[in-house]
Parts: structure tokens; C-alpha cells; sequence
């Protein structure tokens, strides 16, 4: 995950997971504990909404890993946010393709409206 992509995470969830991530090469004694939440990160790209699970450590690092969810009602929770973000972002691009395609229908207009100056051009002799 990079942290230049916008990662929407729900502000009021309580519920904190704690994981244990063994290093590589390193014995069991030199796991370190995380400590954050699993987040969404949601982008609106050419082929559609893209949807990854990241986890947020408590001093905001950015881990790609899967999402945790220490209960039911907190993977619930996270589900319907999960929806809404989506919904969202193909609203937001509904819009942008709107605005694309009104500007399109406009400079085509004008295009169509504007005096052809080759033929409005006398001959040179």
C-alpha cells in the first residue's frame, strides 16, 4: 500500500485489533505486537471502484495485510461503511462523467457553430 492513495477509515470505530507480526528470518521471540484497526482503502480508477484492507497502526502506519475483526458486530459495522464508501465513490465518479460529457456536448456545439474559415478565405491569385 502506498501512502500517497487515500485510505478512508472509520473515525469512530472502538473496537482496536492487535496482531502479531512475525518478521522474516526471525524466531518467534522477535515477533512484534501492532496495534491499530483494519481499515478500507477505497480508489476510483479506469475499470471501477478498487477495494483493498490495510491495517492501521495506532501511530498511522499503513500495513497491506488483511482485515481483522475481533466480532461479529464489528465486522458488521464495518461492512455498511464499507458500502457507503463505495457508494460514494461511484456517485463522485457518476458526476465526473456528467461534467465530462456535458463539456464534450458543448465543445461540439461549438465546433459545429463556428464558421468554417478555410472557406470563408478568398483564393490567392
Amino acid at each position: 500500500m502506498s501512502k500517497d492513495k487515500p485510505v478512508t477509515a472509520n473515525n469512530n470505530a472502538k473496537e482496536a485489533v492487535t496482531v502479531t507480526e512475525a518478521k522474516e528470518g526471525q524466531a518467534e521471540s522477535g515477533e512484534q505486537k501492532l496495534n491499530g484497526r483494519s481499515v478500507f482503502a477505497v480508489e476510483t480508477t479506469a475499470g471501477g471502484i478498487m477495494v483493498r484492507t490495510a491495517f492501521m497502526t495506532d501511530d498511522q502506519r499503513l500495513l497491506a495485510m488483511p482485515a481483522m475483526f475481533p466480532n461479529l458486530n464489528y465486522a458488521l459495522q464495518q461492512i455498511d461503511e464499507l458500502r457507503q464508501l463505495v457508494s460514494q465513490h461511484f456517485a463522485n465518479a457518476a458526476q465526473v462523467g456528467a461534467k465530462v460529457i456535458a463539456a464534450q456536448a458543448q465543445a461540439n456545439q461549438q465546433a459545429a457553430g463556428a464558421p468554417d474559415t478555410a472557406a470563408a478565405k478568398p483564393a490567392a491569385k
